[in-house]
């Protein structure tokens, strides 16, 4: 029994000292991680008031700047309103100076463009039967008289795109039936040239379409077209050309062609005569070769004039007609097309065509 006690004596004693010591032990380590995790909510802390300060101060800045672009803002408006106002009290002292009522409202505006529509619709039209479906009548704004305000004139690129833009405050349409030809011509406007608009000299702008059938444009509907007036009718032939007058004149043509070149080495045949005029021959064609006998190219004339040449040789005048070779087929100029065989002798053309050969004999012949 008492072996027991002592032994149960000395076991308990160290128990009770030891656990007393783990329970301090164990609230020592709480303590330092609560220590721990308070600093780093501290630090935490300071860090956060940092960052609103800081936006606090960007908010303020901002505000500020918001303050002077508002300020800002109001003096455009005010500079923008007294613009406003001056323009509005500069077009009333112009439109009493020139005496012309104010401008009209919108809806007159677009009333007046709605009813110029046909009009545009019809021109159009007519250029595209003329062949001038590129050449595109854009808008205009009305009309005075025969003449076309306000036009804008669009000229499309092969791919139908916008290439050439013509405006115009006036333009006006001459056409001339007899010479087949549409004017357009206007004394002010600009073009677009090169991305910028390009006024218009003191001569105005002028555009003239040739080949033209004058029956669309006689029909258009709107008198807005100035026509000319045509020629009377040609007075038909009563005398025919008797094929022995003619076979006479071709082979004395043929004789005194025969071995003479003209200025470029060509030598010509007459091959079509349609009759005698009092100063030449009419509704002739002549065919030019080569030394070869290649032929090259062709004349056509209502009218022939033999001359003799003011230095030597004898000249053709070819009067309304045209001249085709390899290069082309043009029209011969308005003073005729001149021919020259400088190696041809006057003396023996004016034997031989007798009055008809224009400017006689003379020395050197």
């Amino acid at each position: 029994m008492g072996r027991f006690r002592k032994t149960l004596r000395a076991g308990f004693v160290p128990a009770f000292v030891v656990l007393p010591a783990a329970a301090a032990g164990f609230l020592y380590i709480q303590l330092g991680e609560t220590s721990r995790l308070a600093s780093l909510e501290r630090r935490r802390r300071a860090r956060a008031e940092e960052a609103v300060a800081r936006m606090e101060t960007r908010l303020g800045t901002l505000h500020k700047e918001v303050e002077g672009l508002w300020e800002q803002l109001d003096e455009v408006r005010a500079w923008k309103a007294g613009r406003e106002r001056l323009l509005e009290e500069i077009e009333k002292k112009l439109s009493l100076r020139a005496g012309k009522r104010p401008e009209p409202d919108w809806k007159k505006r677009l009333a007046r463009a709605r009813a110029m529509v046909p009009l545009t619709v019809a021109l159009n039209r007519c250029l595209r039967e003329s062949g001038y479906s590129r050449l595109r009548f854009f808008s205009i704004q009305g009309r005075e008289g025969k003449a076309l305000v306000g036009v804008d004139l669009h000229h499309l690129d092969a791919s139908g795109l916008i290439d050439h833009v013509v405006r115009v405050e006036k333009l006006y349409l001459t056409l001339d039936p007899a010479a087949r030809t549409l004017r357009l011509t206007s004394p002010r406007g600009k073009e677009l040239v090169g991305g910028k608009w390009v006024s218009f000299d003191r001569e105005g702008w002028e555009l003239v379409l040739p080949g033209i059938d004058p029956k669309p444009w006689k029909g258009l509907g709107f008198p807005v077209v100035e026509i000319l007036p045509e020629p009377p009718p040609k007075r038909p032939r009563t005398r025919p050309f008797p094929y022995e007058e003619r076979r006479f004149w071709m082979d004395r043509f043929q004789a005194l062609l025969l071995g003479e070149p003209s200025l470029q080495g060509r030598v010509f045949r007459l091959v079509k005569l349609g009759g005698l005029t009092p100063k030449g021959f009419r509704d002739v064609e002549l065919l030019g070769y080569t030394s070869k006998g290649l032929l090259v190219e062709r004349f056509r004339a209502k009218e022939l004039r033999v001359e003799r040449a003011s230095g030597r040789g004898v000249r053709f005048v070819l009067l309304q007609g045209f001249h085709e070779s390899s290069l082309g087929k043009g029209a011969l100029p308005q003073g005729g097309y001149l021919l020259y065989f400088p190696g041809a002798r006057p003396s023996e053309w004016a034997r031989s065509l007798g009055s008809r050969f224009l400017g006689g004999a003379g020395k050197g012949s």
